[in-house]
């Protein structure tokens, strides 16, 4: 079906007038001194100029990205690297290589993941096509910051918050996996819960961003469904297992050969 049938085109004039509500919300805001009109009009601005980059560049890849395979995978590389510095930035304590530490369980389970998804479930031609593989390593990593970044934030705002229960655990001959479970527990389901929380109300009272596009571009809304049902999947498969991966190493890191 041709796309002039099945989908309007979005003008610049549309888009300024998109942003107008958002603007009558920042005066909301700095009349009521909320302080937030700055980050509102930011992040606005971030939105429309990255997103309109992200246009610029994906443009090309998908275009060439079919016959050049590398080409797909350093710009998946590149949305690693990116989302392992935001990832790791997030936490209100930070630590010597958290960096490093965020980038290594991101990229195993992305390329886990995407390997399973790629090579086993969806299987497109080729198995790099960037139609398939740029947008589901996109949404991958985008839940993994959120998992990550929820999770670190728990594990050393507790390990400060409870260092005497902590300390006294390892004087009494604790390692510092059994003085720290109670505390990785609680860190683990603050990073995964929102996902499930997800997964579980997803279709009741909102349709998904990806089920979206897809019906909104001409697919069928069963072919669609199943296409969103796949992703949530893959994405608490890669949430889960970079956030235990990530409690780990972060307690390797917190804690010295002593404990």
């Amino acid at each position: 079906m041709p796309e002039s049938e099945t989908l309007v085109n979005v003008s610049a004039i549309a888009i300024l007038i998109s942003m107008a509500p958002l603007l009558v919300v920042a005066l909301i805001s700095n009349k009521l001194n909320l302080g937030i009109e700055s980050p509102i009009i930011v992040s606005t601005i971030r939105t429309f100029v990255q997103l309109s980059l992200l246009a610029y560049i994906l443009d090309p890849i998908f275009a060439k990205g079919v016959e050049l395979w590398w080409l797909v995978v350093g710009y998946c590389c590149l949305m690693v690297l990116l989302a392992s510095y935001e990832g790791s930035i997030r936490s209100k304590y930070y630590i010597d290589g958290q960096f490093w530490m965020v980038l290594f369980p991101m990229f195993i389970n992305v390329v886990v993941v995407a390997l399973f998804a790629f090579f086993v479930v969806i299987k497109p031609e080729p198995r790099w096509d960037p139609q398939y593989v740029i947008p589901i390593v996109g949404m991958l990593l985008g839940n993994c910051i959120n998992g990550i970044s929820l999770a670190l934030n728990s594990l050393f705002t507790s390990l400060v918050e409870c260092s005497r229960e902590v300390e006294l655990l390892l004087s009494f001959g604790a390692t510092s996996y059994e003085a720290t479970a109670r505390l990785v527990q609680e860190a683990v389901r603050n990073g995964t819960m929102p996902q499930l929380n997800s997964m579980a109300i997803i279709g009741l009272i909102s349709i998904p961003g990806m089920m979206t596009g897809q019906i909104l571009g001409g697919t069928s809304v069963m072919q669609a469904a199943r296409y969103q049902i796949l992703i949530m999947y893959f994405i608490a498969m890669c949430s889960f297992g970079v956030v235990l991966m990530e409690m780990y190493l972060g307690l390797y890191m917190c804690f010295d050969s002593r404990s």
